[in-house]
């Protein structure tokens, strides 16, 4: 058995996404693991990490693919801080569901293997080319829950709010910036270069869009919606940003789904955007909570006056997420909701709709929990975020404003990438992209952003000024307060709490059960089996007569002992 190695621009383009931020987070991480007793594991198992995460992109076989697959899952796990509550479900919940996935990555190996073709994708395909029907589709489903679990794709996504809010603050940049991206370069071989569209398209197709492609784009769909209203309803800054990375990661299951020229130009370059802007959010609350020890939205508030720098750094990364125009953000899904146009499918449109408007409300609550409103008594001394921190979001803060004016710059990248799996990227220049049903210009989208903000200014300016009045005042709507009530009024708790009342349920419950019920089951085979297998030799010798008796009464009624 040999193994192969090789790079294209495909493979490069999540390289890129992992690699490029990597120095950055080693930079970031300085100051916070200055602690020699942190320092040492963190900085061995995360160099464990970024190689294992790379060794994917280049692995031309299964074999190499699941080794460096399991070192990246066993490095990130061993990352998992447990000293906050909670920390161990989330290790225990992480380590199933690298379970899971390994699972499924064995599975494939030994489908291939079942045919008597080799190990290298090539032969993957051909496995794949001359299998049947049933062969193909078990493959995909295999692969889809292997990669998907990885990215965090509904309903295997409930290992990412635990794992990335708990992992070391300085490691879940890199985990959600850059590993998640692991689980999207594998879903694309399993639907563009395993199996192909061309073989999808053979199972139904509408428009140019394959049945199990559009199933694919629903998931995705449902994913970007969960996560995000998900993520209005949490309390813990960390946790919020989880959950907003797997809503944000169902947006690049769409654009697969949808694939094509467009769709699948939206899905990478979202890939790119995905790895900006929630590398830098990470780094800003992972900044606030190095400076204060907190990480509840509702124990903060204020942040802004002790440390702007971070707030306006933090905040170029919430327009991205949130697809403001100032940022490179818009230009990614842009191109997702043009490919779903495209194809005719517009009623996904609403569904991904209704995930922005989610994304602009934890926007809204992480901004207004944690950095805006009354600077609590204990934080008034709070400093600013040392250099080495500052410096990497400053890096990323200019990348995703510059590329907003030029959104075929990334293009160049996606486009050749595009070329590697036997795509055309659709017509772009410097500063537009193009679809089939209309053209985005980012340097006319920046100007008129820009003039309304100088409108607005002036409006503001020009007009008749009133009195400025206190937090106080507007918090009681003008009435005097008691003399003995707090005079700390930063609304912060239970923040969407009539809508967590209607639409939780919905969203979380049903998921939770279904896992949880799994689990319980799980648990008690585990219990019989170390019922059964508790050390006893006496019990041992009882199982192994009892076995030696069912073999004899098999071998009997199928043909005698001799």
């Amino acid at each position: 058995m040999s193994l192969l190695f090789d790079i294209d621009w495909f493979s490069y383009l999540f390289m890129a996404s992992i690699g490029v931020i990597a120095p950055l987070i080693l930079m970031y991480s300085f100051q916070p693991m200055k602690d020699a007793a942190r320092e040492r594991p963190f900085y061995g198992l995360f160099m464990l990490s970024l190689i294992g995460g790379i060794g994917i992109t280049i692995a031309r076989d299964l074999i190499s693919l699941f080794f460096f697959w399991e070192l990246m899952t066993w490095s990130a796990l061993l990352l998992i801080d447990g000293k906050r509550k909670g920390a161990g479900r989330a290790f225990k919940t992480y380590l199933g569901f690298g379970m899971l996935s390994a699972g499924g990555i064995l599975t494939m190996i030994a489908m291939v293997a079942s045919t008597g073709q080799g190990y290298f994708f090539s032969d993957v395909f051909i496995a794949l080319k001359d299998g049947s029907d049933a062969f193909r589709i078990i493959f995909l489903i295999v692969g889809m829950i292997a990669f998907g679990s990885k990215a965090g794709l509904a309903p295997f996504h409930i290992w990412a709010p635990g794992a990335y809010a708990h992992a070391s603050d300085s490691f879940s940049a890199f985990f959600s910036g850059g590993l998640s991206k692991t689980g999207i370069y594998g879903t694309f071989l399993v639907v563009d270069v395993f199996i192909g569209m061309g073989i999808l398209a053979t199972y139904g197709s509408w428009n140019e869009l394959t049945g199990i492609g559009l199933i694919i784009a629903i998931f995705g769909a449902v994913t970007a919606l969960i996560g995000g209203v998900l993520a209005m309803f949490q309390d813990d800054g960390k946790k919020l940003l989880a959950y907003s990375s797997v809503s944000q990661l169902g947006y690049i299951f769409v654009g697969i789904g949808i694939g094509g020229s467009v769709g699948t130009a939206g899905a990478l370059y979202h890939v790119l955007n995905h790895t900006l802007f929630k590398t830098v959010l990470f780094m800003g609350f992972g900044a606030v909570i190095y400076r204060t020890g907190e990480h509840r939205l509702s124990r903060l508030g204020g942040m802004i006056h002790v440390m702007p720098a971070t707030f306006w750094m933090f905040l170029v990364g919430i327009f991205a997420a949130a697809a403001i125009p100032i940022t490179s953000g818009l230009a990614s899904k842009w191109l997702i909701y043009e490919a779903a146009l495209e194809k005719g499918i517009g009623v996904m449109v609403p569904i991904l709709f209704l995930a922005s408007v989610s994304a602009f409300l934890y926007s809204f609550r992480i901004l207004q929990g944690g950095f805006m409103g009354q600077l609590r008594d204990e934080f008034k001394d709070v400093k600013e975020a040392p250099l080495t921190m500052m410096v990497p979001m400053g890096i990323i803060m200019i990348a995703l404003i510059v590329f907003a004016f030029i959104p075929g710059a990334p293009m160049e990248l996606i486009s050749r990438a595009m070329q590697d799996i036997g795509m055309q990227a659709p017509e772009y220049s410097t500063i537009e992209l193009g679809s089939g049903v209309g053209t985005y210009s980012g340097l006319v989208v920046m100007i008129s952003t820009g003039i309304g903000f100088v409108i607005a200014c002036i409006m503001f300016f020009a007009g008749p000024l009133g009195r400025k009045i206190s937090l106080r005042d507007t918090f009681t709507a003008g009435e005097e307060p008691m003399d003995r009530m707090d005079r700390k009024f930063h609304y912060s708790w239970n923040f969407y709490a009539p809508y967590e009342r209607v639409l939780k349920p919905y969203f979380n419950r049903w998921i939770d059960k279904a896992w949880r019920k799994l689990y319980r089951g799980a648990n008690q085979v585990g219990r019989l089996h170390r019922t059964v297998f508790n050390g006893d030799v006496t019990a041992y010798l009882w199982l192994i007569f009892v076995a030696m008796i069912i073999v004899g009464a098999l071998l009997w009624q199928y043909g005698g002992w001799f």
